[in-house]
């Protein structure tokens, strides 16, 4: 035995027509937004856009910075597989959360452990050995 609905055909039929006039009425008597309700949805959704693209484009990030006899060096994307000529090992880097206060004279907020080269007539650039290179470390 099949269940058979008890429903009117015509009735849903009514009933589709009668919403669907509704909404035509409601859609139909329906005025622009406002300039003032376009900004309340408008604004926000633009700063957290902006938020969003700050966050992740790294303006926010501090970067490693290396001491080295008390001169700040900032690490840099720049990698290369030689060393320039005159550059010679110093010394190793020791981590520390704020390598400007720090007593070691080879100090980094860097967690990898890395060699340091210098060039002694040259002190605006250094190289930190890493990622199978040397990174090159430019004087703040």
């Amino acid at each position: 035995m099949g269940y058979f609905s008890t429903v009117d055909p015509n009735f849903v039929q009514e009933q589709k027509r009668f919403f669907l006039l509704r909404a035509l009425v409601t859609t139909k008597n329906a005025t622009a937004i406002s300039t003032k309700k376009a900004l309340l949805f408008v604004l926000p959704v633009l700063a957290i856009a902006l938020a969003v693209v700050f966050v992740f484009s790294g303006i926010f990030d501090k970067g490693y910075i290396v001491c080295v006899n008390d001169e700040i060096y900032r690490i840099t994307d720049n990698i290369v597989y030689e060393l320039p000529e005159g550059y010679a090992f110093v010394g190793s880097i020791v981590y520390s959360d704020e390598p400007k206060e720090a007593s070691d004279r080879f100090a980094s907020n860097w967690t990898l452990d890395a060699s340091i080269y210098v060039n002694p007539s040259e002190n605006e650039t250094a190289y930190i050995t890493a990622y199978g290179g040397y990174l090159e470390i430019d004087r703040k």
